[in-house]
């Protein structure tokens, strides 16, 4: 019976088009994602798609969930094609997310070199981007993982040296010397040996 109700519902949403989404164009496909029902939601979001017309925010911003839903059910194939067709063709900030997503997705497989290479990328493009440091992380993890220890210390050490990281007006060197300097001067001579 709930699977009936679930295909009825899915059915009067696909005929009445604009029930489905009181929020946005996606709410309902939104909505299945959120429960776990990928097969259902990649339905809806095709319907996204081609009802977006020339709206390609909407239909871009549709593909790249229809990407997420393929990854979730174990479609990396699937999931790769959209991806890498919307770093070619999608809008700014979806070409952006996609090729984040990529780059997750290769290092999910283990292919650490392109992820690695897709990650340095991004972090090039997308220096100032709020997802600038989980791209420079992730680089650093990739290189690591393919053996390549210096170009990962220094991938880190980048990271760690980011003004977020950084003491106004000194290096994160210089900080990190005084307190290790001020730990010393903290030590009980009874434990100087």
């Amino acid at each position: 019976l709930r699977l009936w109700g679930r295909c009825w519902l899915l059915a009067l949403v696909w005929m009445f088009g604009a029930v489905a989404a009181s929020a946005s164009e996606s709410g309902f496909a939104d909505y299945l994602f959120g429960e776990g029902e990928f097969d259902h939601a990649i339905l809806e979001y095709h319907r996204v798609v081609y009802s977006a017309g020339d709206r390609k925010d909407i239909a871009d911003s549709a593909r790249f969930k229809m990407a997420l839903c393929y990854k979730a059910l174990g479609k990396p194939d699937r999931t790769a094609a959209i991806l890498e067709d919307l770093i070619d063709h999608g809008s700014a900030e979806i070409r952006k997310l996609s090729l984040f997503e990529q780059g997750l997705l290769l290092f999910e497989e283990k292919r650490y070199a392109l992820a690695a290479e897709n990650f340095r990328t991004f972090f090039d493009d997308y220096a100032g981007g709020s997802l600038a440091r989980d791209a420079r992380y992730l680089l650093s993890a990739s290189q690591a993982m393919k053996g390549d220890w210096v170009a990962s210390e220094q991938a880190l050490t980048d990271l760690l040296s980011d003004d977020v990281f950084a003491v106004p007006g000194r290096s994160l060197q210089i900080a990190l010397n005084d307190l290790g300097a001020q730990e010393g001067s903290d030590k009980s001579p009874a434990l100087a040996g």
